[in-house]
């Protein structure tokens, strides 16, 4: 009984949330020019992805505002062959499947019942992060995707899987070799040299093989200088890189913009705050419970936004996968009292209401949105509350087998 009252209203809040949607973005040009500038639907696929892609085997150079790697350029190689009125339709169809596969992994991850499940794809339909990336046609969904998969494989105890999805994910970009730190908390040396000779194997050898070396040496050296050249990343709005978020609160609030001195102090406080997530995550993956791997991984992404100067909306898809296992750990059984744990449960909650359509809808448009850093801020509360499983379950701390 209990069960089919859950999916009455998990059928209900899909219905509302459907209608919503169609409510404030009736159309795809609508839906575009609501969550960002411009109209263009999966802007950045048609812009820079399908671009490289289509000359990569050709004329291998990256096209004004492609700042991947050469191995992804290989990866959209067979959508650049086709005309962009058909690879465009394939690349939205991409998108979905790995949405999809976000459900399938955080389901396996977490140990999600059907009910929960649902309340996951409800989750992740109204994300804002998970929409912006749906949005440009970007890859962060991919990026969570493979990073969750490479936690469970290490969770199932198949270091090389964990080594190599993750190195898949670092061929493309650079920042998922971060959470090779996992490996190193958990001493899986398997896993770690899986990485390191998967990523060598898919970003060098792989285009060094297809590209020759100059060629793919020259594409990754105009990949990166594109990236220093882009100056105006800094004073984009879109930008949730901890220092240009300060900046701009200052600006909001006290009317004050400060100066270089003031954005290099918080440049260097954030990297202080970065290396505090890391601090973190290790103290999350002594923990003996073998399910809590996922929490050292969210706080690792949490330490992005405090290093990474782009940090776009889109870089928080990993956001409903955080609330999700937080709020799967908060009614979940465990060690300590029940109470305080379940007290724990409004953390999360309020991450997705900063972080959902709904929180974004809550602001005048998309520019204010992310002007007051509301994608940045909605990971915070997330950070206090792995703060507070350390301090509420005290226990002998040792690496689970």
């Amino acid at each position: 009984m209990k069960s089919a009252r859950a999916f009455l209203l998990l059928a209900l809040a899909a219905a509302g949330l459907v209608w919503f949607h169609r409510q404030a973005w009736p159309t795809l040009d609508a839906f575009a020019l609501a969550l960002d500038h411009d109209r263009s639907f999966q802007q950045d696929f048609l812009t820079h992805y399908w671009p490289t892609g289509h000359q990569i085997l050709t004329d291998p150079r990256p096209v004004a505002g492609y700042y991947y790697t050469a191995f992804f350029a290989l990866l959209l190689a067979p959508l650049g062959a086709l005309p962009i009125e058909q690879a465009a339709p394939l690349w939205t169809l991409l998108q979905l499947a790995t949405l999809a596969a976000f459900v399938a992994v955080v389901r396996a991850l977490l140990r999600l019942g059907p009910a929960a499940t649902c309340a996951f794809a409800l989750l992740l339909a109204a994300s804002h992060p998970v929409l912006h990336n749906l949005r440009w046609g970007q890859v962060s969904v991919l990026m969570a995707v493979a990073s969750a998969a490479s936690v469970l494989a290490l969770r199932e105890r198949r270091s090389v899987a964990a080594g190599v999805l993750l190195a898949f994910a670092a061929a493309i970009k650079v920042y998922p070799a971060l959470f090779a730190l996992l490996f190193v908390f958990r001493r899986d040396g398997r896993a770690l040299v899986a990485f390191v000779l998967g990523t060598l194997a898919m970003g060098v050898a792989l285009p060094v093989a297809l590209l020759g070396p100059e060629q793919w040496w020259a594409f990754e050296v105009a990949s990166r200088e594109g990236i220093v050249r882009a100056q105006w990343a800094g004073g984009d709005v879109n930008s949730q890189y901890f220092a240009n978020v300060a900046l701009r609160l200052g600006s909001l609030f006290f009317h004050h913009v400060g100066g270089r001195a003031l954005g290099r102090f918080f440049a260097a406080a954030g990297v202080a705050a970065a290396i505090g997530c890391g601090v973190l995550a290790w103290r999350l993956s002594r923990r003996p419970q073998a399910d809590r791997l996922a929490l050292p991984l969210v706080a690792l992404y949490a330490a992005l936004a405090f290093v990474v100067r782009t940090s776009w909306p889109h870089y928080f898809a990993w956001l409903p996968l955080a609330q999700a296992a937080l709020l799967a750990g908060c009614f979940a059984p465990g060690p300590g009292p029940a109470g305080p744990r379940r007290a724990l449960a409004v953390l999360p909650l309020a991450s997705f209401a900063l972080s959902s359509v709904f929180g974004f809808r809550w602001f005048p448009d998309w520019n204010a949105y992310s002007s007051y850093g509301a994608p940045f801020v909605a990971q915070l509360p997330l950070l206090l509350a792995l703060i507070a499983i350390l301090a509420l379950e005290p226990g002998k701390e040792g690496v689970s087998s």
